[in-house]
């Protein structure tokens, strides 16, 4: 059975594109990605996941921290994910999505250990075929 994906995004969808091209290469072996989510109405990753017929959803920031808690979190279970992809997501996630999610968030960003306290280099995302040396799990 493949590993679905759950992908969070806030701009021109640069990082997810390169995931969703690993994914369809193979190079992320037994991966589907199932969902798309953005904080901005108009984000061109929506657009970009559409494209690729991948099903999307905008929860916008302005809702803040609690839709994403409760709206973005029910999206991801909605679509039974099971690894989180912060692809250029630009919101702090809340102590509460994360520990609803332990494990299962990753991002590519070296910006992230500074700014998260719970940021540890990579583990789960090796397991996913993931071998960028910025990449980091979030527990």
């Amino acid at each position: 059975m493949k590993k679905r994906i759950g992908v969070l995004l806030s701009g021109r969808g640069s990082n997810f594109e390169a995931l969703a091209e690993s994914v369809a290469a193979g190079r992320i072996p037994n991966a589907e990605i199932a969902v798309v989510i953005s904080n901005r109405e108009g984000a061109p990753g929506i657009q970009r996941a559409e494209a690729r017929g991948i099903k999307t959803r905008v929860i916008p920031s302005k809702a803040r921290t609690r839709s994403l808690r409760s709206s973005g979190a029910a999206v991801l279970d909605e679509h039974r994910v099971d690894l989180i992809c912060l692809a250029g997501y630009m919101r702090l996630l809340s102590p509460f999505f994360v520990a609803k999610f332990p494990n299962r968030i990753l991002t590519h960003s070296s910006l992230a250990a500074p700014v998260v306290p719970w940021a540890r280099i990579a583990a789960p995302g090796l397991e996913y075929g993931v071998n960028s040396p910025a990449a980091r799990s979030l527990r």
